[in-house]
């Protein structure tokens, strides 16, 4: 499997799951494990490296003034709705 398009939704919940418990401080030695393994099996891999760089991508744009003006609209619009 070499198109990013098709993995299912659980390898690419499963890849972010794994993403955000990584980015704890306190990530055990087991837990390393217990990654490496479950990045064995191809899809995984390239849902983790799909996810990583979403992220990534999220991050050199998390500044631009556009998107702040974005954010900060729709968390007016949420505001009044609640």
């Amino acid at each position: 499997m070499t198109d990013p398009r098709q993995l299912s939704t659980r390898e690419r919940t499963e890849a972010a799951r794994w993403h955000a418990r990584l980015g704890n401080r306190s990530v055990t030695q087991k837990t390393l494990r217990d990654f490496e393994a479950w990045r064995e099996r191809p899809a995984n891999d390239m849902a983790y490296q799909d996810v990583a760089a979403l992220w990534e991508a999220s991050g050199r744009h998390a500044n631009d003034p556009e998107i702040v003006g974005l954010y900060g609209s729709a968390l007016a619009r949420r505001a009044r709705v609640r």
